[in-house]
């Protein structure tokens, strides 16, 4: 190497020049197996994200009840029940797969109930009117 500045044998510049190729040969493998490690992770959260965002929902009950909603909608996370006008707030329940009813948490917005879209059957109640069942019918990706 000849440049402007003398180096010695020992210098870090030296041996530096001198091991690049080496380093490059090993560090090569190691750099793309923590790429494709860290794609395939990116790919697996996308999918989890987005893996419900098309699901249905079927409601069941008296369709003259006071409960009885005007839409079921999703929007983005959440699951939007447009009540009639009106309606008193009704108190919501998840009904467990071996019937067990528990408080499940939701928002008001005018008529809408916002509720998170993690559930597979909600139920409406509130005195004086029948109960009605909100269910998840089918989740497509």
């Amino acid at each position: 190497m000849k440049t402007g500045v003398r180096q010695r044998k020992g210098s870090l510049r030296y041996t530096r020049a001198a091991n690049t190729s080496k380093e490059t040969a090993l560090v090569r493998p190691a750099y793309l197996a923590a790429l494709v490690t860290a794609m395939f992770s990116l790919c697996a959260c996308d999918h989890a994200v987005r893996a419900h965002t098309d699901t249905r929902y079927l409601v069941e009950g008296n369709r003259e009840s006071a409960l009885y909603p005007k839409e079921v909608a999703q929007r983005d996370e959440d699951v939007l029940i447009t009540l009639k006008p009106g309606t008193p707030l009704p108190e919501m329940l998840l009904v467990e797969a071996d019937g067990r009813e528990t408080r499940f948490p939701f928002v008001t917005e005018g008529d809408t109930l916002i509720v998170p879209g993690k559930f597979g059957h909600l139920r409406l109640r509130h005195d004086g009117d029948s109960p009605v069942d909100v269910v998840e019918k089918t989740a497509t990706n």
